[in-house]
This record gives structure tokens, sequence and C-alpha cells, in this order.
């Protein structure tokens, strides 16, 4: 996921060509993801789902949270490219 800023004259700058931006964090291998991680991931969702946050809402936390999960699910389960 990447950001744009729209300037005030109409401008639009790419996030990676402001000063000082902050460095995407480095993805994980899904091997590195522990039980324990998934299982508060997941409790963290239901939490949040039976607390009526609207998931299409995605200013949430839930989004975020739900964000991360599909991208460890994906991560895990992506089909190896023939090498």
């Amino acid at each position: 996921m990447w950001r744009d800023f729209i300037l005030d004259d109409g401008r639009v700058v790419p996030e990676h060509k402001v000063l000082g931006y902050p460095e995407p964090p480095v993805w994980r291998n899904a091997e590195e993801i522990s039980q324990d991680e998934r299982e508060m991931w997941e409790d963290r969702l239901v939490a949040m789902a039976e607390g009526g946050i609207d998931p299409r809402d995605r200013e949430q936390a839930f989004w975020a949270e739900l964000t991360q999960y599909l991208a460890y699910i994906y991560i895990r389960f992506q089909r190896s490219s023939p090498t």
C-alpha cells in the first residue's frame, strides 16, 4: 500500500518522494508467526466484531487488524513460483 499527498496547488506527490517519509515495514516470513500471535489477531478481530465496529469503515482499527491478518494468510498459502 502507498499513499499519495495532494498539495494545495493540486499537484499529487507519491509518499516515497516526500523527504523524511517513514520506511515501510519489512514483510515477515509466515513461518516466523507463532500460533499464539495468530490467536491474538483472531481474538482481537472477534472482540472488535462483537463490539459492533463497522468493518466497512476503513479508518477503524478493525480494518488494520483485518488487513494484517489477511496478509499473513496470503503469504502463508501463496503458491511458490516455479524456478
